[in-house]
């Protein structure tokens, strides 16, 4: 590969970086926004917030992902180890938000009205399944991701000189 071959691809790495960026942080913004005020205390919020937050977990997910990509592919171990501690960390603290929501669930479905209860179940379960979902892909992505850029590092170190280099004097 020549040098302004690697330099091209490692501009459209960094572009590709902000992409993934823009990917996880914007539809959190929205979130935010859209449960704003926040009140952490009142259950029917947090209620609200979670089954909000399960409808905008694609897009952060595709963020996650194509960074992940991208720091493999570019063999950028620091950057992939970074993304793939992120990604578990959100796991887990999805799956925090998973299990309150589901709390939450119970002690608001006890208010509900009985001609709209089944509904009711059916929006919990959409709601669970995404974050179940999300939750598996963050650990995954997360988890190959830390893998993968231990296994760099020792592939870097074992490789040495390319043989198809030609040294002139």
């Amino acid at each position: 590969m020549t040098m302004a071959q690697e330099q091209g691809f490692n501009r459209i790495a960094r572009a590709l970086y902000f992409v993934a960026f823009l990917l996880v942080v914007t539809p959190l913004m929205d979130l935010v926004a859209n449960v704003y005020p926040l009140s952490f205390g009142d259950f029917r919020w947090r209620y609200g917030a979670s089954g909000l937050l399960s409808g905008f977990l694609m897009t952060p997910l595709l963020g996650v992902t194509l960074g992940i990509a991208v720091a493999a592919v570019r063999e950028h171990r620091l950057a992939l180890r970074i993304q793939g501690v992120l990604a578990v960390v959100a796991a887990v603290l999805l799956l925090v938000i998973a299990a309150l929501f589901a709390l939450d669930a119970l002690q608001l479905r006890r208010e509900a009205a009985a001609d709209i209860a089944s509904q009711f179940d059916i929006a919990i379960l959409k709601a669970e399944i995404k974050h179940g979902s999300a939750i598996l892909a963050l650990l995954w992505l997360g988890v190959a991701a830390i893998r993968t850029s231990g296994r760099l590092g020792s592939r870097r170190e074992n490789r040495g000189a390319d043989p198809s280099m030609v040294v002139r004097r």
